[in-house]
């Protein structure tokens, strides 16, 4: 049986991915929360808010996977709910990008174990059928998100500094 001489090269994140990735997660995510007020499916949003509101090991990963996977599942339901497929591909797309820049900046900075997720005004929001304050509490969610990530990675990149000058 003839072997394979492939690698797999993992890419590193760069600040420009977070801030890609993060600005058209604003541009979409706030707009599909005003679009999907009052036709979301209640039950399972909250439900899949259920699997983030607690805390998950970072060392675990099927713990870690599992708590994505919800989060992510939570955004596409709001996104189809909005009624445009391809902006629900989008942003599951996204997701799936953002997965690895959250988990790295949540790692590093034990963000885990304090991180109260929570969606609940969110979903509340979308369930009033309210989709300026859905789209209002999306937006601030998300530059909360990319806050915690961009502060993690200057603090891990301020780190690595220090010690190239220990040395």
């Amino acid at each position: 049986m003839a072997q394979s001489r492939r690698r797999i090269v993992v890419r590193p994140i760069t600040l420009r991915d977070v801030r890609e990735v993060f600005d058209l997660r604003m541009q979409l995510e706030p707009e599909a929360a005003r679009r999907a007020a009052g036709r979301v499916d209640a039950d399972l949003l909250n439900q899949l808010d259920d699997q983030t509101a607690g805390n998950y090991n970072p060392n675990d990963p099927s713990e870690e996977a599992e708590f994505f996977k919800a989060n992510a599942k939570l955004h596409v339901a709001i996104a189809r709910a909005a009624g445009n497929a391809r902006a629900a591909m989008l942003i599951e797309k996204l997701h799936d990008e953002s997965q690895r820049i959250l988990r790295v900046g949540m790692r590093y900075t034990n963000w885990s174990r304090n991180w109260q997720h929570g969606h609940r005004d969110l979903i509340a929001a979308l369930t009033d059928g309210d989709g300026e304050k859905a789209a209002e509490i999306a937006l601030r969610q998300l530059q909360n998100s990319e806050r915690v990530v961009m502060d993690a990675l200057n603090d891990m990149f301020d780190s690595v500094a220090l010690g190239d000058l220990r040395k």
